[in-house]
């Protein structure tokens, strides 16, 4: 009875999705092109995860859109996130929306285009009735089923990838072959041709010194499906290597956004608090949560265990290290993350870290000519246009 009740429900979802394909996308693709202005939604939760808010300020200043933001709760219960990110649309004057699950549908005016931050179709708890695009918060470095494969992915009228060489991976794994798989670029990209924008936010030192990030993951449960993280191997260590370094580096720490609601849950608030003041409190210390371009724009280098950050910071040109822990892979990678994986430095233990860090203040970097490669083949946006702006002509459907 069971087998015949999930073969009659595949059968459905088939149904459903040509329906939806064949007849109903081309009629509302017309009708959402016809119009004089077109509204669009950009949901988000998350500052750190927000890589569409180039695309939104370049829609603000297009004649054909009209571009708002919906604030939707943080799954992790993060307050001190949600407060960082609603204090980061007030300053920009961001015209955003509670999105309230108590309310009724009808209480929202419905965009005919709903940009979500992430690929899961239980992350909108209201369905807008819109057209869903997508771009990703993360680089195509791995062809991982579960996070290309969605349902949200799947119907979505549009999603964007960096390069030819991430959408043709994907192509081959999702259900649709790709059908809506358009390259245009990531905008997160655009954001770094913009350093006169940003204000350079590290803190003022006495004297020249190097400025390097330590960026940890949050997967520091050995149980999760992807455990990239090396925080509690070197937690100690890089508080002591600014320490010792304070007269010739300083280092930002730039935690996933999740991983203080880990860290609760292994070390209790208590003391993960005061570790996350003491990169506040020290001189040549500083802890960054919410936006990170200014930071990467003025940096001279990167420490990171993170998927994104392997080939996002790659737009700035400069040298990086990559920690790997007992658990990493290198075959979990596909094409593109492994260029870009083997442009880093690899790190596997302290002494690795200390030579990095030493190299970096010598100004040593025998990967630079090979990275400046990487960045002209792979990173640039096609047709010599933004990648904000191949969406937009993605969408009002002109060819560039």
């Amino acid at each position: 009875m069971r087998l015949k009740t999930s073969f009659f429900k595949y059968i459905i979802y088939y149904i459903f999705i040509y329906i939806y394909r064949f007849f109903y996308l081309p009629i509302r693709i017309q009708q959402i092109r016809s119009k004089k202005v077109i509204k669009v939604a950009f949901v988000i939760s998350d500052l750190g995860k927000w890589k569409t808010e180039f695309l939104f300020r370049t829609m603000l200043c297009h004649p054909r859109f009209s571009p708002v933001i919906y604030v939707e709760p943080n799954s992790f219960g993060d307050n001190q996130e949600s407060v960082v990110l609603r204090n980061y649309l007030e300053r920009q004057k961001y015209n955003y929306f509670e999105l309230d699950t108590s309310k009724k549908k009808s209480d929202y005016t419905r965009p005919d285009i709903l940009f979500c931050q992430e690929p899961y179709s239980g992350n909108i708890k209201k369905n807008f009735l819109s057209l869903y695009c997508f771009v990703p918060y993360a680089y195509h470095t791995t062809d991982a089923k579960w996070f290309i494969d969605t349902p949200m992915l799947n119907i979505a009228w549009q999603v964007y990838y960096e390069n030819s060489l991430a959408a043709k991976n994907v192509s081959k794994i999702m259900k649709n072959k790709g059908r809506n798989c358009i390259v245009t670029g990531l905008p997160s990209s655009d954001l770094f041709y913009q350093q006169f924008l940003y204000k350079d936010p590290w803190k003022q030192q006495i004297g020249k010194k190097k400025r390097i990030i330590w960026a940890p993951h949050h997967t520091i449960f050995d149980n999760q499906f992807v455990c990239h993280s090396t925080f509690l191997e070197y937690f100690d260590t890089m508080l002591l290597l600014a320490q010792k370094y304070e007269n010739k580096i300083q280092i930002a720490f730039k935690p996933h956004p999740v991983l203080k609601a880990k860290l609760y849950q292994i070390w209790g608030k208590e003391k993960t608090d005061i570790y996350y003041l003491k990169w506040e409190n020290r001189d040549n210390t500083q802890l960054i949560l919410g936006t990170y371009v200014s930071l990467f724009l003025y940096s001279d280098a990167m420490i990171h265990d993170c998927g994104s950050f392997m080939v996002e910071y790659h737009y700035t040109k400069k040298p990086v290290m990559y920690l790997v822990n007992k658990k990493f892979r290198t075959d979990e990678l596909n094409e593109f993350g492994k260029r870009a994986f083997d442009l880093h430095y690899i790190g596997r233990n302290s002494e690795d870290i200390e030579l990095f860090i030493n190299n970096v203040i010598e100004g040593n970097d025998y990967m630079k000519d090979l990275r400046m490669r990487f960045y002209s083949e792979c990173l640039l946006p096609p047709f010599g246009n933004s990648a904000s702006n191949n969406i937009i002509n993605s969408i009002i459907g002109y060819k560039s």
